[in-house]
């Protein structure tokens, strides 16, 4: 699962085509485009939970991410070719169906944490 934003959206799936997609099956690469960064929350008079029109915009983070991949027409893959291969349930869903068993999911710095009994 790679999130990624628009600006860099064309050079990671030309990268990926280039080399193979590193060894992985290109349909087991997901990619989610990376919503906007957003305000910070805040309860209104009322209780309810509004955007904080003083709030920094931040990026919402591998959390969000990790949702995504549970939101159906979210993801997609890409071919060898570059063509876009939109998932139309979610991508849980359609790892779960091709076989796929676990899901591992870390930030890229956390890869580093994994030992090969992990993996």
């Amino acid at each position: 699962m790679l999130p990624i934003s628009p600006d860099i959206e064309s050079h990671v799936r030309e990268d990926l085509a280039a080399h193979g997609f590193y060894g992985f099956r290109p349909e087991h690469v997901i990619l989610l485009r990376r919503v906007p960064d957003r305000p910070g929350y805040l309860l209104d008079a009322r209780g309810e939970l509004v955007p904080d029109p003083a709030s920094q915009h931040l990026n919402l983070s591998h959390g969000h991410a990790t949702m995504q991949l549970n939101q159906p027409g979210e993801a997609y893959w890409i071919d060898g070719h570059n063509l876009a291969h939109q998932f139309s349930e979610s991508a849980f869903s359609a790892l779960q169906r091709s076989g796929v068993e676990l899901l591992v999911t870390h930030r890229i710095n956390d890869f580093t944490k994994l030992t090969d009994r992990a993996i």
